[in-house]
C-alpha cells in the first residue's frame, strides 16, 4: 500500500512529464490549447511540440464536426430534392450554389428549372452542361425561350447539336447566315431545322446547304411545303 505522500509525488511527476500545471501547484488554473487540446503554460503557449498555430482541423471539436463523404453526399441529395420540390411548386430558384447541384448524370437544378419555364440570363448558368454536353441553354431553348447571343447559340452537345438547332426546332427563326450554317455531327444545319419548321429561304447559298446524306435545305423546304398543302 502506498502512502498519500508517495501517491501525490507520483501524480506530480507524471503531470510534469506531460507538461501539466499540476506540477507547479497550479491545477486550478489549467488551460487547454484550443488547437490540439493539450496543456498550455501560464504565458499562453501550447506545450505540445507537434501543435502548429492555425491547424484548427486537428482540434477534437473540429474532428467531430468534419463530415464523411457519405454524409456530404446525403446532405447534397437532400438539398437537390428540396430544390426539385420547389420547382414542382413553380417557385423560382436564384441561388447559384443550389442551381449547380447535379445528379449522377449531370442534370442540374438549373436544367430542371429551365425545363419548368424559369428564364436565365446569366451566361455562367446557361453554359452549365450535363454529362452529354446538354446545357441549360439547350433546355431553355426547348421551352421556346429565345436567345440572341451568338456564343450561347453555338453551344453544342456531344452530337454537336447546338442551342440554335433546338431553338429553331422550337420555332425561333434566324437570319444570320453564320448561325444558319451551324451543322450537327450528321451535317444537319440550323437552316435544315428551320425549313422543316416552316421558315422560308431565298438565299441560294442557304438553300444549297446539304447534310451528310446530301439532303439540301431547298429539299427540306419543298417537302415541308408539299406536306402542308396535302
Amino acid at each position: 500500500m502506498s502512502c498519500g505522500t508517495c501517491s501525490e509525488k507520483t501524480k506530480t511527476g507524471a503531470a510534469a512529464a506531460i507538461g501539466s500545471p499540476m506540477a507547479t501547484g497550479m491545477a486550478q488554473a489549467t488551460q487547454h490549447c484550443p488547437i490540439c487540446g493539450g496543456f498550455m503554460t501560464g504565458s499562453g503557449s501550447c506545450q505540445n511540440p507537434r501543435c502548429q498555430p492555425g491547424e484548427a482541423i486537428d482540434a477534437p471539436d473540429s474532428r467531430r464536426a468534419r463530415k464523411t463523404p457519405r454524409q456530404s453526399a446525403a446532405a447534397t441529395k437532400k438539398r437537390f430534392d428540396a430544390a426539385k420540390r420547389q420547382i414542382a411548386k413553380h417557385e423560382q430558384i436564384t441561388d447559384p450554389e443550389i442551381l449547380k447541384l447535379a445528379d449522377k448524370d449531370g442534370w442540374t437544378v438549373a436544367h430542371m428549372a429551365a425545363g419548368a419555364g424559369q428564364q436565365f440570363t446569366d451566361s455562367e448558368i446557361l453554359r452549365i452542361a450535363n454529362n452529354d454536353g446538354w446545357t441549360v441553354a439547350h433546355q431553355a431553348a426547348m421551352q421556346g425561350q429565345p436567345s440572341a447571343a451568338p456564343e450561347i447559340l453555338r453551344l453544342a452537345d456531344y452530337r454537336v447539336l447546338t442551342v440554335a438547332h433546338v431553338a429553331a426546332l422550337a420555332g425561333q427563326q434566324f437570319t444570320d447566315p453564320e448561325i444558319l450554317k451551324l451543322a450537327s455531327r450528321s451535317g444537319v444545319t440550323v437552316a435544315h431545322v428551320a425549313a422543316e419548321r416552316g421558315q422560308q429561304f431565298t438565299d441560294p447559298e442557304i438553300l444549297r446547304l446539304a447534310d451528310k446524306k446530301g439532303v439540301t435545305v431547298a429539299t427540306v423546304g419543298f417537302r415541308n411545303a408539299a406536306k402542308s398543302a396535302a
